[in-house]
């Protein structure tokens, strides 16, 4: 017997456990990773805040100052933010800040950010609209303007300049990485 033996097992077999302790925290730590591609709306929320309303009747709750909120793979820092549910599940957020920012991790595309003066999140349809000196980024790509609206399942844009900008949207496009191999063309 080794004068090593501890709770009854060898070092051979501590070796062995801590092995399968060491990979099976390896597959929690990465678990949220993959958990983040199942839908958000069926997350549940977290939310700091200094105050808290909540209305059980409409199932309206308003959080107030230096609120985060956190739902699954997004999340939105505001000074205000409103979240709507039904039966437990969030249908829809309103945030409003200086600014307000919103971050979603995406698995296998690009993460998106943004900030805004206001933001609109519709978790059942997956719209996102912005609005006031909007900055939005995906990637390498960036859109700025007045307002900001972002279509997550169909992945398409809109966007509107304000007056101060004559109207206009300033936006950088990153070229595809795919694509940018050499061209035959001349």
């Amino acid at each position: 017997m080794h004068k090593n033996k501890e709770k009854g097992f060898s070092p051979w077999m501590r070796g062995i456990y801590s092995l399968f302790f060491l990979f099976s925290f390896s597959f929690f730590i990465s678990y949220p990773s993959a958990y983040a591609a199942e839908d958000n709306k069926d997350q549940p929320v977290y939310i700091d805040a200094r105050s808290i309303e909540h209305n059980e009747k409409t199932g309206v709750t308003i959080y107030r100052g230096n609120v985060s909120l956190k739902q699954g793979n997004i999340q939105i820092k505001a000074d205000r933010i409103m979240v709507r549910t039904r039966n437990d599940k969030t249908e829809f957020i309103e945030a409003h800040g200086n600014p307000v920012t919103f971050y979603e991790r995406r698995d296998n595309e690009e993460d998106i950010h943004a900030t805004a003066s206001r933001a609109e999140y519709d978790a059942i349809r997956k719209l996102l609209d912005l609005y006031g000196d909007v900055s939005f980024h995906q990637g390498g790509d960036v859109f700025h303007g007045r307002i900001v609206h972002y279509d997550m399942n169909e992945k398409r844009l809109r966007a509107k300049g304000d007056a101060a900008s004559n109207g206009r949207v300033f936006a950088v496009i990153m070229p595809d990485k795919q694509s940018s191999q050499p061209s035959s063309v001349p």
